[in-house]
């Protein structure tokens, strides 16, 4: 069954392209939702 997970955060970044790279790397991780002051979970949904 296709369905679609979307998870917005928080990144302060000096450019579009380094928030985007630096979400990947936190996806990577597995640390994309941990809510924290740094890169804070904005939303989270299936």
């Amino acid at each position: 069954m296709p369905y679609e997970h979307r998870v917005m955060v928080g990144i302060e970044a000096e450019s579009r392209e380094a928030a985007v790279a630096r979400a990947g790397e936190l996806f990577d991780q597995g640390d994309i939702w941990q809510d924290s002051a740094e890169v804070p979970l904005l939303y989270d949904d299936f």
